[in-house]
């Protein structure tokens, strides 16, 4: 069982991280709703998708098999407990970057829509809080921090860490 510390500590981060999540949200159907131009605008658009998609599709497929390996050197070297919480970050970090980039070219569309209207209406976009990669990557590494990978009682830093200067 965690220290009365850790588990204080950990909740809320999980918390902000579920309500970082509810938030990010609720700005993909904000973004959604806005307008998406003109019928060449959403031709370029869907093939900056599927470009996209295709993109991240290959990525993933490398990653995904580094990731295997890695979860089992995991296993035997550290403890099932660390290899299980590596893969559900690593899905997490999967999530976050298929939802960011899936997000960001849909955003693009609808800037380049607000540009037709001039300067102001498409410089408003950037400032507006449209959800990245990092900020969805954040929230949901933070919704699932209270998965921790130490026994209860050890120390983040190892003996050897310790000895040595900071």
């Amino acid at each position: 069982m965690l220290g009365m510390v850790t588990e204080n500590v950990l909740w809320p981060v999980a918390a902000a991280g579920v309500l970082a999540l509810l938030w990010a949200v609720a700005l993909i159907f904000w973004v959604l709703r806005q307008p998406q131009g003109n019928e060449k605008m959403r031709e370029i658009s869907k093939a900056i998708q599927e470009g996209a998609q295709a993109y991240l599709m290959r990525q993933y497929s490398y990653v995904a098999a580094i990731g295997v390996v890695i979860a089992v050197i995991l296993i035997f070297v550290v403890s099932f407990k660390a290899a299980i919480l590596f893969v559900i970050g690593a899905v997490l970090s999967g999530a976050a970057g298929y939802i960011g980039m899936n997000i960001s070219v849909r955003a693009n569309l609808r800037t380049a829509e607000a540009a037709r209207g001039g300067i102001n209406p498409a410089s408003r976009w950037p400032s507006e809080p449209v959800p990245s990669p990092g900020c969805s990557w954040s929230a949901l590494a933070s919704s699932g921090s209270p998965s921790p990978t130490r026994p209860s009682g050890t120390s983040p830093r190892s003996s050897a860490s310790r000895s040595a200067p900071p």
